[in-house]
C-alpha cells in the first residue's frame, strides 16, 4: 500500500506568501509509526560488532522525531531467550531514548529467532505501548540461523498486520529471513556490521503497492453490493463478473488478501466475512452462488451493518490496511452521512461506485472525497474495477493529503487584503475541506485570522462534519 506520511500543518496565508513542497525520497522515514527492533545478541556476534548494531539504531533514532503523536521506538534483544530493552511508549524524549540505547549489554547465547518472535508480538498491542491502527514495523537484525522454528511466528506477526523487516548479516540464512518477513522486497542481506549504519536507506516505510490501479498485497477488502430491484438480473450478474475477475488477479489467504462480500436492498445480508475463504477457488464458487436479494435501497443501514465486519471478531485484521467498496445504481432510501462518518473514522478507506442514475453527490459523501468516488454508464464498465480504483494510504506524492493530522490555517485579514480576494482565500481553504476526511480520528481543521489583532474562527475539534465546517 502506498507510505503513509502524517503531518501536522501551520499554514500561514497572506498577501506575499508562498509554499514550497519537498518530496521525500522511496526509502524516507515514517512520520507516524510503532517501530521495534529486534535484535541479536548472541554470542555468534562479537562485542564490537554489537556496538555496531546500536550505532545503526541510534542513527536512525536521530533522522526522526519522537513521542506519542509521532514515532515511538523500542527494542527488544535475543539470544537463548528474549529480553525486552524497553517498550513502544517507554521514552519520548531523543536524549532520553539514545542514551537507552547506549546502555543495552549484549545477552550472549544461543539464537532462538522463533521464540523471540513470540515473545515480541504482543509489544504492539495497546496495552504494551502499541498503537494499533497505526503503521507498525518490525526490524529484524540478526548474522545466524535460528536455533528454533520461525515460520509459525512470524506469519502470525505478520497476520497481526506488523511490516516486518528482515536483515541479516554475513552467514545468516537468507530463506530463513524471508520466511519470516513474508517477501524478497522486505529481506536484506549486507556483508558485515559495518554496513548497517546505512539501514535508514535500505528499508523503505511503505505498505507495499506502490502504484495506482495496483492490486494490494495485505489487505482487507469489503465489497458492498446493491441488490435492489432497481438492478436488473443480467446487471447484477455482471457485478458479480466483476468482483470473480478481481479475485482472480490477486493472491488470498490469511496473510494476504482476505474477500468479504455484504449485499444490501432493504435489508442488508451477509455473504461471507472476511476470513471465511482462503481458497480461491471455494471463493469464486462463493461468488457465484450469491442470489440477488431485490427490495429497496437502504445504503445507510447497510453502512452500519458493515463496520462490525471488519473487526477480529468477524475475521478482519485491524492495523492492516482495510477497504469497503460500494457498488449501487441508485439513490438511498434513508440517511448516509452518519454511517459513512463512523465507518472512515475507523480508518477504512471507502471507494464509492455509482452506475448510471446512482447520486453522485450521495457517493461523495460516502467515499469522503472526490478522488475515492466513481461514476460510470452501465454495468459493463465494471470489468475494468481493478483499474480504477488505487489501493494505497493515501499519499504516495509530495503535496499529498494526510490522513491523520491537526491543521490550522492562519490567515491574514488585514486591510491590504481586497474582500474579493480574502474570499478566494477562504475558496482555497475549502477546496483543501474537500479533498479531505475530516473528523476526530482524521483530519481536524482550525482557523484564526489575523489583522491588529487575532481572532479564532473555530478550533481544531469545533467540526467533525464536512458539510457543517465548509458552512
Amino acid at each position: 500500500m502506498g507510505r503513509l506520511e502524517v503531518t501536522a500543518l501551520l499554514f500561514l496565508l497572506t498577501a506575499n506568501a508562498y509554499v514550497t513542497n519537498s518530496q521525500r525520497s522511496a526509502c524516507g522515514n515514517p512520520e507516524v509509526a510503532d517501530v521495534i527492533f529486534l535484535i541479536d545478541g548472541s554470542s555468534s556476534i562479537r562485542s564490537q560488532d554489537f556496538e555496531k548494531v546500536k550505532e545503526a539504531t541510534a542513527t536512525f533514532i536521530n533522522k526522526n522525531e519522537f513521542g506519542k503523536t509521532r514515532m515511538q521506538i523500542g527494542v527488544i534483544q535475543f539470544s537463548t531467550k528474549p529480553r525486552l530493552e524497553f517498550q513502544l511508549d517507554q521514552y519520548d524524549d531523543k536524549a532520553v531514548l539514545l542514551k537507552a540505547v547506549h546502555q543495552i549489554r549484549q545477552l550472549h547465547g544461543g539464537t532462538n529467532i522463533g521464540q523471540a518472535l513470540n515473545f515480541t508480538i504482543d509489544y504492539f498491542d495497546s496495552s504494551k505501548g502499541g498503537r494499533p491502527g497505526i503503521q507498525q514495523y518490525l526490524i529484524l537484525i540478526t548474522d545466524g540461523e535460528s536455533g528454533d522454528h520461525v515460520s509459525e511466528a512470524a506469519r502470525a506477526i505478520r497476520d497481526r498486520g506488523v511490516n516486518v523487516f528482515a536483515i541479516g548479516i554475513g552467514a545468516a540464512n537468507h530463506a530463513e529471513l524471508v520466511t519470516i518477513s513474508g517477501s524478497q522486497d522486505q529481506t536484506f542481506h549486507v556483508d558485515n556490521f559495518g554496513a548497517l549504519k546505512d539501514v535508514d536507506k535500505c528499508i523503505s516505510f511503505v505498505v507495499r503497492s506502490p502504484n495506482a490501479g495496483s492490486n494490494p498485497e495485505v489487505a482487507d477488502i469489503i465489497f458492498l453490493i446493491d441488490g435492489s430491484s432497481s438492478v436488473r438480473s443480467q446487471d447484477f450478474e455482471k457485478v458479480k463478473s466483476a468482483i470473480e475477475t478481481f479475485i482472480n488477479k490477486n493472491e488470498f489467504g490469511k496473510t494476504r488478501v482476505q474477500i468479504g462480500i455484504i449485499q444490501f436492498s432493504t435489508k442488508p445480508r451477509l455473504e461471507f466475512q472476511l476470513d471465511q475463504y482462503d481458497d480461491k477457488a471455494v471463493l469464486l464458487k462463493a461468488v457465484h452462488q450469491i442470489q440477488q436479494l431485490h427490495g429497496g435501497t437502504n445504503t445507510g443501514q447497510a453502512l452500519n451493518f458493515t463496520i462490525g465486519y471488519f473487526d477480529s471478531s468477524k475475521g478482519g485484521r485491524p492495523g492492516i490496511q482495510q477497504y469497503l467498496i460500494l457498488i449501487t445504481d441508485g439513490e438511498s432510501g434513508d440517511q448516509v452521512s452518519e454511517a459513512a462518518r463512523a465507518i472512515r473514522d475507523r480508518g477504512l478507506n471507502v471507494f464509492a461506485i455509482g452506475i448510471g442514475a446512482a447520486n453522485h453527490a450521495e457517493l461523495v459523501t460516502i467515499s469522503g472525497s472526490q478522488e475515492k468516488t466513481f461514476h460510470v454508464d452501465n454495468f459493463d464498465t465494471l470489468k475494468d474495477l481493478d483499474k480504477w480504483i488505487s489501493f494505497e494510504a493515501h499519499s504516495p506524492n509530495a503535496g499529498s493529503n494526510p490522513e491523520v493530522a491537526d491543521i490550522i490555517f492562519l490567515i491574514d485579514g488585514s486591510s491590504s487584503i481586497r474582500s474579493q480576494d480574502f474570499e478566494k482565500v477562504k475558496s482555497a481553504i475549502e477546496t483543501f475541506i474537500n479533498k479531505n476526511e475530516i473528523g476526530k480520528t482524521r483530519v481536524q481543521i482550525g482557523i484564526i485570522q489575523f489583522s491588529t489583532e487575532p481572532h479564532v474562527e473555530f478550533q481544531l475539534d469545533q467540526y467533525d462534519d464536512k458539510a457543517v465546517l465548509l458552512k
